[in-house]
């Protein structure tokens, strides 16, 4: 048998291969449990999403904003139309139900007027504080890294991005219960040139619900198959 004639038999059986996993697909099918029972499987599974967040004013010293995690994960439940009801005022899910892992932040930052020259410059900060200020206050935070840019109007933005090494982004992160003199970890904190210029923050996250206050989780347990 010719090269040429074992090429025509193969194309013509990976054209019916297709075609009948098309129609398997189109029309449904049975499928064939080999499991004797089920197997287990992620109930809570993380997923990906970027949020964005507009920052147009900066009151701290020197100009600058610090995104915490607890107002980042505010941002992504407003995304996601998981904030409060409006007609009960009760929130879908709550700002201790979400968790999330830090993956990478972009900032983007745009003058004001006719301003030609804008600059940004953004301080990441470590996810694990070093170490605690008292019983109920966060530990002190240093920043890993601190990036700067300048850009010009009508050319391109200033901008500068950030990926956390993997030991921190593979943590899961939630907002603990408030408590008297308790702070909130800071993500990043973000100076503009001018305090009059606009940033663009776009955080890359991976993200959960189901979370409790005390951090378990209450599922139904399945006991085993029927007798």
């Amino acid at each position: 048998m010719s090269r040429k004639n074992v090429n025509r038999r193969s194309n013509q059986s990976g054209v019916k291969t297709q075609m009948n996993a098309l129609k398997s697909s189109l029309h449904g099918h049975a499928n064939d449990l080999r499991a004797i029972a089920p197997v287990s499987f992620t109930r809570k599974p993380f997923n990906t999403i970027t949020v964005e967040e507009v920052v147009k004013t900066f009151p701290n010293t020197g100009g600058s904003a610090i995104i915490t995690l607890q107002s980042l994960i505010g941002r992504l439940r407003s995304q996601l139309e998981l904030s409060p009801e409006s007609n009960t005022g009760t929130p879908k899910v709550t700002l201790n139900n979400l968790s999330v892992k830090i993956k990478r932040i972009d900032l983007f930052s745009k003058p004001a007027g006719n301003d030609n020259v804008c600059s940004v410059r953004g301080y990441f900060y470590s996810l694990v504080p070093l170490y605690g200020l008292g019983p109920s206050q966060i530990g002190a935070q240093v920043p890993m890294k601190c990036i700067e840019d300048i850009g010009l109007t009508g050319a391109e933005y200033a901008k500068v991005s950030y990926t956390y090494p993997r030991d921190q982004s593979d943590m899961p992160l939630s907002v603990i219960v408030d408590q008297p003199g308790a702070g909130h970890l800071a993500i990043c904190k973000i100076t503009p040139g001018q305090s009059s210029d606009t940033v663009v923050a776009r955080y890359h996250l991976l993200w959960n619900t189901g979370i409790e206050q005390d951090g378990q989780l209450t599922y139904d347990v399945y006991t085993g198959l029927p007798k």
